[in-house]
């Protein structure tokens, strides 16, 4: 494991109506998502469902050294982008529009046990 990892959780919402669309959806992750993934130094992408509270969360490991180049690849990639938006069609902001513009709220660390 790299000195410079950076654990990430996130989570956002989904009706329930959108659960096996999406969980469909990602049985096939598209292979340039998968390696872009890759390239920008993200690991152990996850994503778990909260069925009581139709909430996903998402976690994953960023080995890399300069996240804010990297973040940038995935922006200027029109691949991605695309799969960025048919993924948002079925996922709901937990905040109502006061998370800044984010589709998947962004969750501080709150334990980690080594």
């Amino acid at each position: 494991m790299s000195n410079n990892l950076i654990r990430i959780g996130s989570a956002v919402g989904i009706r329930p109506e959108h659960v096996e669309p999406y969980r469909k959806l990602h049985q096939n992750v598209w292979p340039e998502v998968k390696q872009s993934l890759a390239e920008r130094n993200i690991q152990n992408y996850s994503i778990f469902y909260l069925e009581q509270l139709n909430v996903m969360f998402s976690y994953s490991e960023y080995t890399g050294t300069d996240r804010d180049a990297d973040n940038r690849k995935q922006q200027e990639d029109p691949r991605v982008q695309e799969w960025l938006q048919t993924c948002r069609q079925y996922q709901t902001p937990l905040l109502n529009g006061r998370n800044m513009g984010k589709v998947w709220q962004p969750l501080p660390m709150f334990f980690h046990q080594d």
